[in-house]
């Protein structure tokens, strides 16, 4: 196969995930273009961060505008790395419309679940970055590994530790606080969407399935 029809066949494979990556950096380099300060709380609040107060008042929005700021580049690229590892696995055994409403749905979802912690403890902080969705995709990821058809389900098995040591590296290095509360429930969010809107054939353990992926 040329080399120009490989890498059209691969952009087409993870087109969600590469989508989902250029957002991420895009808003990244218009916020430096237009001189903002990422690790500034009062400048990420400006351009949509995830901040209680403001979020109870009514602008709602923030909790899906927060899934895509980062408040420095260590923090954006940790991310998109494990983004990229995880986008791999999940984008081709979900399929491209399952694997972008678990990503969304699991950064939103997060977002509430923490908010709501932090101010049912008295906390006001400003949150945002893509943690929340990116550790859906673990949880789905998860879901695929127990639940799955049983050649996909014993590959994913086998790549768990290794994913689950990025993540969370990439959490504990690449963020300046890290939101753990945001963390699991992006986990256990994932992993229960995947569970619910997996096609049926891709729940039922087919024993004497040989498949590969890739």
């Amino acid at each position: 196969m040329p080399a120009q029809t490989e890498k059209q066949s691969e952009l087409k494979q993870y087109a969600v995930t590469y989508i989902l990556m250029a957002i991420n950096f895009a808003v990244y380099i218009v916020m430096l273009i237009c001189k903002v300060s990422p690790d500034d709380p009062d400048s990420m609040i400006r351009w949509g961060a995830v901040f209680s107060p403001l979020v109870l008042s009514g602008e709602w929005w923030r909790i899906i505008t927060a899934c895509f700021l980062h408040f420095n580049a260590t923090h954006l690229m940790s991310n998109m790395i494990v983004l990229f590892a995880l986008g791999r696995l999940d984008e081709p055994a979900l399929g491209k419309g399952r694997y972008a409403v678990i990503y969304l749905l699991s950064g939103i979802l997060s977002n509430i679940i923490s908010m709501v912690f932090h101010v049912a403890t008295g906390q006001i902080v400003v949150s945002a970055g893509a943690s929340g969705a990116i550790y859906g995709l673990l949880g789905a990821m998860t879901c695929l590994a127990f639940f799955g058809k049983s050649g996909i389900g014993g590959i994913y098995k086998k790549r768990i530790p290794l994913m689950l040591i990025l993540v969370i590296a990439g959490s504990i290095f690449g963020e300046p606080n890290v939101d753990y509360i945001g963390h699991i429930s992006g986990l256990l969010i994932g992993f229960a969407i995947t569970f619910i809107i997996m096609p049926r054939k891709q729940r039922e353990l087919e024993k004497n399935e040989d498949t590969t992926l890739c």
